[in-house]
C-alpha cells in the first residue's frame, strides 16, 4: 500500500499541469489490473467554479498572476483515488504544499452503481456511470455536492 500511495502522489504531481487547462484528460495506467482498479482526478471547469465564488474571494483570485491562479484552482480540485482488488482505497492530494491521504475499505452495489468509500471518519459515495472512455463518478449529497464530475479511465469494477 505504501508504493502505491508513492505512485499517487507522483501521478499527483505529474497531472496537476493538466488540470487548470480544462483540457480532455488521458490517464496511463502504469500497474497491472491486478495491483490497481481505478485512477482518478477531478475535472476542472474553471467558469462554473468561479461563477460560484462570493465577490470577495473572486476579487482576490483575479490578481493573482496566471502562475498563481492555477496552483489555486488545482489546490482547491485535484484528487487521486486507487482502489485493489482486495477492496482497499486510497485517495490523495496535495493542499498548499503538505501531502493529505484518506484510507479506508471499499463497496459497490452492483445493482444501483452505488460506489462508497468508507473511510475511518466518513463514507463518501459516488454514482458509477460508464461511458465509452472509462466511467464517470459523480458525487452524491454532502459536501462533495459542489464538485465537477470525477472521470475516470480503467476498466470494471
Amino acid at each position: 500500500m505504501k508504493n502505491m500511495t508513492f505512485l499517487l502522489i507522483l501521478m499527483l504531481l505529474g497531472f496537476n499541469g493538466l488540470f487548470a487547462q480544462e483540457q480532455e484528460l488521458v490517464l496511463r495506467d502504469t500497474l497491472s489490473a491486478e495491483e490497481i482498479k481505478l485512477v482518478g482526478v477531478w475535472k476542472v471547469d474553471l467558469p462554473e467554479q468561479k461563477s460560484k465564488l462570493d465577490s470577495e474571494t473572486k476579487a482576490q483570485v483575479d490578481q493573482l498572476d496566471g502562475k498563481k491562479q492555477e496552483f489555486f484552482w488545482r489546490a482547491t480540485e485535484s484528487r487521486v483515488f486507487a482502489l485493489d482488488n482486495e477492496r482497499n482505497f486510497v485517495m490523495t492530494w496535495v493542499d498548499e504544499g503538505s501531502h493529505n491521504e484518506v484510507k479506508g475499505k471499499w463497496k459497490l452495489d452492483s445493482k444501483t452503481g452505488v460506489l462508497s468509500l468508507i473511510s475511518e471518519d466518513e463514507v463518501i459515495e459516488y454514482q458509477v456511470e460508464f461511458n465509452g472512455k472509462g466511467q464517470i463518478w459523480i458525487p452524491i449529497g454532502g459536501d462533495k455536492k459542489g464538485f465537477n464530475k470525477l472521470y475516470i479511465k480503467g476498466l470494471g469494477i
